[in-house]
């Protein structure tokens, strides 16, 4: 009788742990699933999608920009001028939109401190074919890059110094500090 108490409680501990790796399996191809998904949507050319957060994927856009219009009101708080910039360098163009695509997305339920106020707009085209606009701004104290007003976007490096480069801004002048 004792014996079959025994062969009970391993057959009970069997199953606890088999049926515990099956859901961790379970989890894991379901965190793999909805990555793949997220980045297959980025490739495809979809808007991402607030709460979304395709920090580290390598996926772009299928569109080719070659020009880049930017384009800032003034800002007298800030001292900053009015500015318009054409930018027709592909690579430099083509390297701002693809960093725009993998900056990691700023959740809904996240708050920013009160502060600056700095906007450019970004117009991006294709054999002069107008392709995506994006706002970089701080506003709020969020330094942020909306797409096509269907995301805010947390405007962090590379996307920041690359932005400077290609306009040859300060970056007290690009993000207010």
């Amino acid at each position: 009788m004792k014996k079959n108490i025994k062969w009970t409680n391993r057959i009970s501990t069997s199953i606890i742990s088999i049926a515990i790796i099956v859901i961790f399996l379970i989890a894991l191809l379901l965190f793999f699933n909805f990555n793949v998904r997220q980045s297959n949507g980025i490739r495809a050319g979809r808007s991402i999608q607030l709460g979304q957060n395709p920090t580290h994927s390598t996926a772009v856009s299928m569109h080719r920009p070659d020009k880049l219009v930017i384009s800032r009101h003034a800002d007298p708080p800030d001292n900053l001028s009015a500015f318009t910039l054409t930018i027709t360098d592909a690579s430099q163009v083509k390297k701002l939109y693809e960093d725009i695509y993998v900056l990691p997305t700023l959740f809904p339920n996240e708050k920013c401190p009160e502060g600056g106020h700095i906007l450019y707009s970004l117009a991006f085209y294709q054999n002069n074919n107008l392709i995506d606009t994006a706002v970089f701004s701080n506003v709020g104290g969020c330094v942020t890059v909306s797409l096509d007003s269907a995301a805010r976007l947390v405007a962090q490096e590379p996307f920041i110094s690359d932005f400077q480069k290609a306009t040859g801004l300060s970056r007290k002048a690009v993000i207010g500090y």
